[in-house]
């Protein structure tokens, strides 16, 4: 990593493929700085991923096999991220929310997945509390019109 590219002040330590050293002594508040850096990066990896993914299919027609080889990660981490960062646009994304909230609501008309992700953010949702509330509606939805129904014949039992 270039000096102008690291997040550690110069010549206070260097980061390398499997290590983050330090050679020089941090401020306190340059330890924190590097803290929060890492967990911006940590939360934008697999949109990063998904970006770059969507760009090279774009530009260049290449598409998993690279995105595999190049990051190592599995044909179905390297999909989800290019499925997730193609629905959910750059400008559409906040910051507040982690890559895994955006997976929770990826199934829903654009619309609903806005207005729960705008929930997410003002209620500060985890994951979890966000799938439940997604969940919680569509039992809620669902239960309301739809029979009971045998699962293994088909037939109509009893309305719910």
């Amino acid at each position: 990593m270039t000096e102008e590219n690291s997040i550690i002040p110069s010549g206070k330590g260097e980061i390398t493929q499997t290590a983050m050293t330090f050679t020089g002594n941090l401020e306190f508040e340059e330890w924190l700085q590097i803290g929060h850096q890492l967990k911006a990066m940590s939360q934008g990896l697999m949109f990063w991923i998904g970006d770059w993914l969507n760009y090279g299919e774009n530009r260049y027609g290449e598409n998993y096999a690279q995105a595999m080889d190049v990051t190592g990660y599995s044909y179905r981490t390297v999909k989800q991220a290019k499925y997730i960062a193609h629905k959910f646009p750059a400008e559409e994304r906040n910051d507040e929310l982690t890559f895994t909230h955006y997976t929770a609501v990826a199934g829903e008309e654009p619309e609903r997945a806005k207005e729960l992700l705008i929930t997410a953010v003002k209620d500060s949702l985890t994951v979890e509390e966000l799938k439940t509330l997604r969940r919680g509606e569509k039992e809620e939805t669902s239960s309301d019109h739809e029979p009971l129904v045998c699962p293994h014949c088909g037939q109509v039992m009893a309305e719910k």
